[in-house]
């Protein structure tokens, strides 16, 4: 954690020791102390960024975590991106994952909750696989495009159904019928 008022040689506030490499980092979307670390063990840590304690752990029971997201239409959601899984939990109940289904076969690197809805989640298979749009209550695939991705994020716009997804030396922008 930085502070960017003071010189930049003394600007590190704190450092966040970890047991497996940090996979994915986010701020919660509305509380401005909270930050989810996501490591690669399949361990997602929630800290308190004023006093870095730590606030709770999830355990996603398999590894390795390659991505997680937190959602910004209902921040009591957490997705992540667990071997060829994408698993989620509600933090209201966060003792276990309340979801968790096969989405990539080859295996799961990269997943991004909807900006505007909690109904939909888009993942990345590893090299050679497919970007899935999926609507998660119905477990129903909305979109699956089978270009091979290659590097790059993914990216929802905040309040219209666009997707943009990195790529190489393009950016690939969709549209999605919600």
């Amino acid at each position: 954690v930085w502070d960017s008022t003071q010189d930049s040689s003394k600007a590190l506030l704190h450092t966040f020791s970890l047991n497996s490499p940090g996979m994915s980092v986010q701020w919660h979307p509305f509380e401005t102390g909270k930050l989810l670390i996501a490591q690669k063990s399949g361990v997602i840590s929630m800290y308190n960024s004023v006093n870095y304690s730590p606030i709770l752990s999830l355990d996603c029971c398999a590894a390795p975590l390659l991505s997680a997201d937190w959602c910004h239409a209902n921040s009591m959601l957490v997705t992540a991106a667990v071997f060829s899984d994408v698993v989620q939990f509600d933090l209201s109940r966060p003792s276990l994952p309340t979801d968790r289904f096969s989405e990539h076969m080859e295996g799961c690197k990269l997943v991004r909750f909807s900006r505007s809805t909690d109904a939909y989640v888009a993942s990345v298979g590893k090299p050679g696989s497919t970007l899935k749009v999926t609507q998660q209550k119905m477990r129903r695939t909305i979109m699956s495009i089978p270009k091979k991705i290659i590097g790059g994020g993914a990216s929802w716009h905040l309040r219209i159904p666009y997707l943009a997804v990195g790529n190489d030396r393009d950016i690939d922008l969709y549209k999605i019928s919600l």
